[in-house]
């Protein structure tokens, strides 16, 4: 968060975990004239809750909009997926 109030970027809060709020999020930023590439950036897995963002359903809406999805695996990588790989790692 501090990163994109530095850079001045535009940035939409969605409700957590929620793949169709922020593919409407998208939809509405394009519609207002938003232009270039969206960016998604989530945890794979939440330390604080540890709950994990449905992966699969944020790749199909990054998919849809040609979004960057940046997937933090600080809490997943060494324990969670293939060989310790993070869950991102189910997506390839």
């Amino acid at each position: 968060h501090e990163g994109m109030r530095l850079a001045r970027a535009e940035s939409v809060a969605t409700p957590h975990n929620d793949a169709g709020a922020l593919d409407q999020a998208i939809a509405d930023w394009r519609r207002r004239g938003g232009t270039g590439r969206a960016w998604i950036a989530v945890e794979s897995l939440y330390s604080m809750d540890g709950d994990r963002a449905p992966l699969a359903d944020l790749a199909t809406v990054a998919a849809r909009h040609e979004a960057m999805l940046l997937i933090d695996e600080a809490h997943a990588t060494g324990v969670f997926g293939p060989g310790g790989r993070g869950f991102a790692a189910d997506l390839e």
